[in-house]
């Protein structure tokens, strides 16, 4: 009779970013231990997202507090907009920190789990191996999705759904959010109204919502999101949605109010602080558009959506304001900020600089 095969990480490729040398030894020792024979690691986040666009990482371990430039929530970000973690691969969030503002803000980009420190490597080996078993379930998937092959993506589901597996709500998630990208909008609403005809999930809903939104039944949206909010006020991505809603039915007010709340309840998301600026200085309201505009250059300081049009719309608001003194000092900011960066932003702060000198 066989033995069972024993559970190893060997042939995983692996990133532990860490800024403590102690902490990046110990991880190292308890992979290792688990037979992990290809690790990489690196203090800081932005040697973290360079190792990333050279080599695709099975897993990957990062902590949120990283020192000086991008935190954890950062990598995050980046690593999903520049497409640099396919659905196949792990990113768990390591802290030691557990405020509502951390929670919420490395929520905002998904990670597959947290652990928090101090851990031990029983804790590590058990959410890895689920984890794993998850996306080993799922791979054929994850392919045709990193291909962006997303009709074959689709059928793989549908053929893996008929089988009556455990993980059927996960592949109806997938089936959802993969025919929105096909925007197949009355198959996502059809699998996610699936899901909520057994139980309330708030992801269920907001896709289920999403949907209602690009069909244009704006007010039955509408009705979707607000019943979300008040079943999971935390679900912050219902709010976004909802104040999208309240665009479409002009009235942009409703969206600066909705926006507001979202931005009290999870402060560090950059593109929801500037989607409040930029509606409320669409509403004319000038000192709500001025702070937002200061939080994204704040928040974005390390951040990949730091854009120059940020800094060029909080100087126009000071114009507006009659403070031509913060405008120009924002400019001359916004020219050191970008001088040395790519050379498409290095264009559009100078494009920008021009047009509001007109």
């Amino acid at each position: 009779m066989k033995s069972p095969k024993l559970w190893s990480l060997q042939g995983k490729s692996i990133l532990v970013v860490d800024d403590f040398p102690g902490m990046r030894s110990m991880m190292r020792g308890m992979l290792s231990a688990y037979g992990a024979d290809d690790i990489t690691d690196t203090s800081n986040g932005e040697e973290a997202i360079k190792r990333m666009h050279d080599k695709s990482f099975d897993i990957v371990l990062c902590d949120y507090n990283l020192g000086e430039g991008k935190d954890g929530q950062q990598v995050l970000e980046e690593a999903k907009e520049d497409n640099l973690l396919p659905y196949s691969s792990i990113f768990i969030m390591t802290t030691a920190e557990n405020s509502m503002e951390m929670v919420m803000g490395a929520a905002e980009y998904q990670p597959d789990d947290y652990l928090s420190k101090p851990f031990t490597k029983q804790v590590l080996q058990t959410r890895l191996k689920r984890l794993l078993a998850r996306k080993s379930s799922l791979r054929k998937i994850a392919r045709a999705m990193q291909r962006k092959d997303y009709s074959h993506a689709l059928s793989l589901c549908e053929k893996q759904l008929a089988l009556q597996p455990g993980n059927r709500f996960e592949l109806l998630r997938l089936k959802g959010e993969l025919s929105i990208k096909a925007q197949r909008f009355d198959a996502a609403a059809a699998a996610f109204a699936e899901v909520m005809s057994e139980r309330e999930l708030p992801w269920a809903k907001l896709g289920y919502g999403e949907a209602l939104y690009h069909r244009k039944r704006y007010e039955e949206a509408k009705t979707t999101f607000k019943e979300l909010i008040k079943a999971s006020p935390n679900y912050v991505f219902a709010h976004d949605w909802l104040a999208r809603v309240y665009e479409k039915l002009e009235e942009p007010e409703m969206a600066q109010e909705i926006l507001t709340e979202a931005t009290e309840k999870s402060p560090k998301a950059v593109l929801r602080q500037r989607a409040l600026a930029e509606i409320s200085h669409q509403n004319e309201d000038l000192d709500s558009a001025e702070e937002a505009y200061r939080r994204v250059m704040r928040l974005g300081k390390n951040s990949c959506y730091k854009s120059p049009t940020d800094y060029a719309s909080l100087s126009r608001v000071y114009l507006q304001k009659g403070n031509n003194g913060e405008a120009m000092k924002t400019l001359a900011l916004m020219k050191k900020e970008f001088h040395r960066g790519k050379s498409g932003d290095r264009l559009h702060a100078i494009i920008l600089e021009i047009m509001l000198y007109r």
